[in-house]
């Protein structure tokens, strides 16, 4: 019979869909699930059963929350909600003993996602009894591990889910008009339905298995159908699976294992590129989800690439915007603690040395300075790492004026993939230096496969070696993995492809390294690259530099504002009239808020309508608060008088809201903000802000920035951390 190469691969895939995978997981015990769906008291999404907003996870785990049985299916979930589910199950008699005897031992669980787009649909955040973090699930992740201390003594496993129910907007048909971008229009009906809990017992062989044939075949796929070596893998794995009983997978799983070793321990071909294959998470500081998602996303993403790390993967995993860590150190600073430890071990690696990845062309170049002083001085401060590359993979354009500042501030590479999206002219290097307007240059990298959040398939692989334009002047790129945009990050099944990959016939290499690893090599490979002088401008969304026009106009009126508080307050400080010191603290706050608001999805326009109500509060209450202290330092100035400890001067006529905590007393109470160009305020004094003595004061403010900030006083966040 003559070998007919779709039927062969069509074989293949039918007995890895329909009879390798399904035999992964064997169940043990069904799981009982309770749930609580939070309900606000106020607000668009009042008495909404599920619809409610976050609640600290010790008053949603103390005794007597208010759980119910639900049996499953059960439907769950409006827009933007969340609902805690405490998840029960009585291990078999023979599996109580702990120890080895819960290897292999895991809960599966399916919320109702469908099966793509993981971060952008309902995930959860996982913990044990004692509060601990484990992991977090979604789509492509469905998985909790049953560790020896979460089982009691009588055998029985206790775990909470905070589940999001974040709708999903960007569906197989994306970017359609929705009412879901704002809690005023959301809908209130439930969106999923919880369709799976079960504890199963993991076929180790048999996962590898799957692994073993799912890389085999995708990379006879990608080959030429002329190639021997794409007819090698078609007809061996055809062979080996013919002795797979398909009654028996898990019996026979090790024998078919044997006859495709050959298959894979074939080496790479001498000339082979390599791909430093890098962990990453993009997570947008706001897109289609609000900041106030985003903080859980933070969580959820870096739990899931801790809890690879902690069970041994040889991941590196690359973790930029530091104002993403300083919400993990809030929001959860036990899991911080363990960033913080895999940081000094070298395998979580701090990039891009910025607040957030902001755009690149709509900021000031004071805005752009800013973002790599504050981001910079908190990886150093807070994880002891010092950054070395710019790391904007997805903002839509790069200014020229980025080589001059990224070298005045110690970096010396640049990485981005998103120039790769041009619509007309394609770009003629992935690799090569880029010139500034001042002559500046810096090494720059685009990834040729293409992506910042590859799943290490076959055909990404195959586009990241043949499309590379730099082949035979260097033979290293950079490959980064893991769910990205809504965050993810690397699943275990994508680090088995990297291992089966790392040196295989017909593929490329794939390394394990950091990104400083990479750019080293590479520039030593390459050091006469070609050079870029110029702007690096995107040719697609070009609508980011007019849409939302509101919000970038409140970007400059705060960028000009912060300017003129900083130079009032200075001059008034060295003469000696502000007593109670220079407001450094308030003042980094204000910045650090402009700064998030210049975030990549938030100032050019492209993020749901929830994301622009937080924006224009966070902008508003920036520029009131500096214009006060603009006034407060001019009026020293002007009278001679020091500004007392405590002393605000002058009642203002209109309520300072940075100084107030959000809360229902404050909203919809019809006062505008402060607006310099409105003729009727003209002269008047306006609103004054106190000047503390102390940084215990000073942490004790209270700064509304639309919930974006907070700061480190618990009390004064979004929702508090103690359960009230």
């Amino acid at each position: 019979m003559h070998d007919n190469r779709p039927m062969l691969l069509k074989h293949i895939d039918r007995i890895l869909d329909e009879r390798i995978r399904p035999a992964i997981l064997h169940d043990l015990a069904p799981v009982e699930v309770e749930a609580w769906e939070l309900v606000d008291r106020e607000g668009p999404v009042a008495g909404v059963p599920g619809a409610g907003e976050p609640i600290a996870p010790q008053r949603a785990m103390a005794p007597g929350a208010p759980y119910r049985p639900v049996s499953l299916p059960a439907a769950w979930g409006p827009a933007w909600g969340t609902t805690w589910f405490r998840l029960r199950v009585a291990l078999p008699a023979h599996l109580r003993t702990g120890g080895p005897g819960l290897e292999g031992l895991e809960l599966d669980l399916d919320l109702g996602w469908a099966d793509h787009s993981p971060g952008f649909q309902c995930e959860a955040l996982v913990r044990s009894a004692s509060g601990e973090v484990v992991k977090a699930v979604n789509p492509r992740n469905r998985w909790v591990p049953l560790l020896p201390g979460m089982i009691d003594e009588q055998g029985v496993a206790l775990v909470y889910l905070e589940a999001a129910s974040n709708p999903l907007l960007l569906d197989i048909h994306p970017f359609l008009p929705t009412e879901e971008g704002s809690r005023s229009t959301q809908s209130h009906e439930p969106l999923y339905t919880f369709r799976r809990a079960a504890l199963v017992e993991v076929r180790h062989e048999v996962r590898d298995l799957a692994a073993d044939v799912e890389v085999l075949e995708g990379l006879a796929r990608v080959l030429p159908e002329s190639s021997p070596r794409a007819w090698q893998l078609l007809t061996g794995l055809s062979r080996a699976l013919d002795h797979l009983d398909l009654a028996d997978v898990p019996g026979t799983a090790a024998r078919v294992r044997g006859m495709l070793a050959p298959l894979l321990e074939a080496p790479a071909h001498g000339d082979a590129i390599t791909l430093g294959a890098v962990g990453h998470a993009h997570i947008d500081s706001a897109w289609l989800w609000p900041v106030r998602e985003t903080r859980r996303k933070v969580a959820r993403t870096l739990a899931n690439a801790l809890r690879l790390l902690d069970d041994g993967a040889p991941m590196v995993f690359a973790l930029p915007a530091a104002q993403h860590l300083a919400w993990l150190q809030q929001d959860e600073p036990a899991l911080f603690e363990r960033v913080r430890r895999h940081v000094a071990a070298g395998r979580i690696v701090p990039v891009g040395g910025m607040w957030v990845e902001p755009d690149a062309v709509l900021p000031s170049g004071e805005s752009l300075a800013r973002q790599l002083t504050e981001g910079t001085a908190f990886f150093r401060q807070e994880l002891g790492a010092q950054c070395h590359e710019i790391w904007l993979p997805d903002s839509f354009g790069y200014s020229a004026s980025l080589p001059q500042l990224a070298h005045l501030a110690g970096y010396d590479s640049f990485l981005t993939q998103k120039i790769s999206w041009n619509q007309v002219d394609d770009f003629p290097h992935h690799t090569l230096w880029w010139e500034g307007i001042d002559g500046t240059r810096i090494f720059t990298h685009f990834p040729p496969a293409d992506t910042y959040g590859a799943e290490v398939g076959a055909e990404e692989l195959e586009r990241a070696q043949s499309g590379f334009k730099d082949k035979g002047r260097t033979d290293v790129e950079l490959f980064l993995y893991g769910y990205g945009d809504g965050g993810g990050g690397p699943t275990r099944e994508m680090l088995q492809r990297i291992e089966r990959t790392a040196s295989l016939a017909g593929s490329p290499r794939m390394e394990h390294m950091s990104p400083r690893e990479f750019f080293e090599r590479a520039r030593a490979q390459y050091p006469d690259a070609p050079v870029w002088v110029g702007e690096l401008y995107l040719e697609k969304h070009r609508g980011t530099l007019t849409t939302q026009a509101a919000t970038k106009r409140g970007n400059r009126r705060a960028e000009a504002a912060l300017r003129e508080a900083e130079t009032w307050c200075t001059t008034a400080w060295v003469r000696g009239l502000l007593p109670v010191g220079y407001p450094h603290a308030l003042l980094r706050d204000l910045w650090r808020a402009t700064l998030l608001c210049q975030f990549h999805d938030i100032l050019p326009g492209s993020s749901i309508a929830w994301v622009y109500e937080d924006a224009r509060a966070a902008q508003d209450s920036v520029i009131a608060t500096a214009l006060a202290l603009s006034q407060t330092a001019r009026r020293a100035l002007a009278t001679g008088v020091p500004v007392r400890d405590g002393d605000p001067g002058e009642p203002p006529p209109r309520r300072c809201r940075c100084a107030q905590t959000p809360g229902p007393a404050d909203e919809g109470d019809g006062a505008d903000p402060l607006d310099p160009a409105d003729p009727d305020q003209a002269g008047a004094p306006g609103p004054t802000c106190l000047l503390y003595t102390s940084d215990a004061a000073v942490e004790s403010r209270r700064v509304d920035v639309g919930g974006f900030l907070g700061t480190k006083n618990k009390q004064t966040q979004k929702y508090s951390r103690d359960g009230t």
